[in-house]
């Protein structure tokens, strides 16, 4: 039988689906797009006027909402800050990777200005063909986390990405003054992998695919 002569089917998505589908990159695009029309009505502006221009704004044209992401974190997800704030931050975050690593010093100083109405929680992402001990160092965090100190021992692993082998991992327990022996069947048990990733899980199941990534009050940012 000779090869079929009939034309592929044209599959036709409402643009909600794609959102819906890919709310972060769909975003994304949508801002790009908005964004550059401004550059061009900024131009056609300072042509007309033939000087500067003020402020540019597109008729019938709105700028696109920062999509709400459904991200249900774990119960044991890590958290600092009240039960109840204002302002809830989630933050998706590969805590060996150095954009991680600036983020946090935004944080900190969010956290301490507003330490009554600010809450954060941890979300996990690994990277491991990029950032190969990614996992082990979230493992860490969470096995610190079982002796309440995660949010020390983040702090550690962000303030020194060259040092996440083994044996910095347990120098850092080290530090903090962990019980070693707790930590380290910790990092080769199930417990804290399986808590990574169920947080992993959590991020993707939400559409978040990169990191770090920042939700304040469930809005994208």
């Amino acid at each position: 039988m000779g090869a079929s002569t009939h034309a592929p089917e044209t599959s036709v998505f409402p643009l909600e689906t794609l959102r819906a589908a890919a709310p972060i990159e769909t975003y994304r695009l949508e801002r790009a797009y908005y964004d550059h029309l401004l550059r061009v009505a900024h131009g056609l502006a300072a042509q007309r006027r033939g000087g500067p221009v003020g402020s540019v704004s597109i008729a019938d044209l709105d700028p696109p909402a920062r999509p709400r992401l459904a991200l249900s974190a774990p119960a044991d997800a890590p958290r600092s800050g009240p039960g109840d704030p204002d302002v809830l931050l989630v933050v998706v975050e590969n805590l060996s990777q150095i954009y991680s690593q600036r983020l946090d010093a935004e944080l900190q100083q969010l956290r301490t200005r507003f330490p009554e109405q600010l809450a954060l929680v941890h979300i996990d992402h690994i990277q491991e063909r990029t950032h190969r001990h990614s996992m082990s160092a979230a493992i860490a965090a969470r096995c610190a986390q079982a002796q309440q100190q995660f949010w020390a021992y983040r702090a550690l692993l962000l303030a020194a990405l060259e040092r996440q082998t083994r044996p910095d991992l347990l120098d850092h327990a080290t530090t903090l003054s962990l019980d070693s022996a707790s930590f380290e069947t910790c990092l080769d048990g199930a417990q804290a992998r399986d808590a990574v990733l169920a947080s992993v899980t959590a991020a993707r199941r939400a559409g978040i695919t990169h990191a770090p990534t920042v939700l304040v009050n469930g809005i994208y940012v």
